[in-house]
């Protein structure tokens, strides 16, 4: 999930907090392995150390 730059950081850290809440739950963990997808939550600037190393790519 990406938010807008300039986003208040409380805003930033909710969203983090509720997706990483919903991604441990296992009914979602098990849709999307269904789907062939791993989802793993993290932190806001784990995130974008990986879009990082992505675009480094």
């Amino acid at each position: 999930m990406l938010a807008p730059g300039g986003t208040p950081a409380a805003v930033v850290e909710r969203l983090n907090a509720e997706l990483n809440a919903i991604l441990a739950s296992p009914e979602i963990a098990s849709r999307l392995a269904q789907q062939g997808c791993v989802a793993r939550g993290g932190t806001a600037a784990e995130f974008a150390a990986f879009i990082t190393s992505e675009q480094e790519k």
